[in-house]
């Protein structure tokens, strides 16, 4: 088994559960695993890029750099190594948002609307393209699957506001 893709695959579990935890859970009581499900998705992110740099790369910047862009280039036809630097401030802007939530006392949304949706959508961003675009079977199957389901609920959700 190849760690690096484990801790991403685990990372991304705990990722999709959170959010499936948030769209479709009704009572917040019955919520409290969400917050520990974001948090835990956060923090197996750390140790992915951790492993990642320590087992794979082998503490090589320059490493990760061709690799990167090597994959880029097997997938889309142009050798960039940049998105390793989105990768980067995937990490940051996650773990700035479960310290954002931790901090204001609870998981409920307590900033502006367009900063919320902004972290969600750059978050959303990051997953699908590493998921959807990069990957191949079970893993792409799932992050679809989760993907949609969370898309699904949300459209509900708005309907709902709408009519009421």
């Amino acid at each position: 088994m190849d760690p690096v893709r484990v801790s991403a695959d685990v990372a991304l579990l705990a990722f999709l559960l959170a959010w499936l935890l948030r769209v479709y859970s009704n009572d917040r009581q019955q919520n409290r695993v969400e917050p520990w499900a974001y948090g835990l998705g956060g923090v197996l992110m750390v140790v992915h890029v951790l492993i990642a740099y320590g087992v794979f790369h082998h503490w090589s910047h320059a490493s990760a750099l061709a690799h990167t862009a090597q994959q880029t280039e097997r997938v889309v036809g142009w050798s960039f190594g940049g998105g390793l630097y989105f990768n980067f401030v995937f990490v940051v802007v996650y773990l700035a948002d479960i310290a954002w939530r931790i901090r204001c006392g609870g998981w409920k949304n307590r900033r502006p609307h367009w900063l919320a949706v902004g972290v969600d959508l750059f978050l959303w961003f990051i997953v699908a393209m590493s998921t959807i675009v990069f990957e191949t079977g079970v893993v792409r199957m799932v992050a679809v699957a989760g993907l949609l389901a969370v898309i699904t609920a949300r459209c509900r959700t708005a309907f709902r506001l709408r009519r009421s």
